[in-house]
């Protein structure tokens, strides 16, 4: 089994159980209009982005294993159903591939060129 890298900023872990978890399951599931292709599913959330409202859940019952739904933060359901606007990976190497380095790449070069 292939061990999971470190998430690096601008995403941050979710602890399992923890309030921050709940809240943004809660929120998640708030917002899942009928139709929506995370509707219906397990999902566990398991990281946040920090400067957009984007988390990443995963999905154990799609062939797709992760979601990274962007929250609309309406605090009721939505009413399109390709709201909230979703992107799916095939793994964790996916996700970390085409999201979260790109984003830490970023994230850095923007953190620098403010530093200076």
């Amino acid at each position: 089994m292939t061990q999971k890298p470190e998430i690096v900023l601008p995403w941050k872990a979710v602890d399992s159980g923890s309030g921050e978890q709940k809240t943004l399951a809660a929120e998640l599931g708030r917002e899942l209009p009928v139709g929506h292709l995370l509707q219906g599913h397990k999902l566990t959330v398991v990281a946040r982005r920090l400067d957009r409202d984007d988390i990443l859940v995963s999905v154990e019952t799609l062939e797709k294993s992760f979601a990274m739904p962007h929250l609309t933060w309406r605090n009721t359901q939505e009413l399109d159903p390709r709201l909230p606007r979703t992107q799916f990976f095939s793994s964790w190497e996916d996700w970390t591939e085409r999201e979260m380095m790109p984003a830490h790449i970023l994230h850095a070069s923007l953190t620098e060129k403010a530093k200076s």
